[in-house]
């Protein structure tokens, strides 16, 4: 079964501030990176994917 569920939240404003790490490869390179998102949103997109 597959279930994809899409939420779309609408607010006044949302604030997000967060860190993040990435990794990853691309045939044998091995790719990483860290950051910082700081952002400001009035609609949001939320997607889910679930296979079983």
């Amino acid at each position: 079964d597959i279930i994809h569920l899409i939420m779309k939240i609408h607010a006044p404003l949302i604030k997000v501030k967060s860190g993040y790490v990435l990794m990853g490869s691309v045939g044998k390179q091995v790719l990483r990176g860290d950051g910082v998102l700081n952002a400001q949103f009035s609609k949001f997109y939320s997607y889910k994917l679930l296979i079983k």
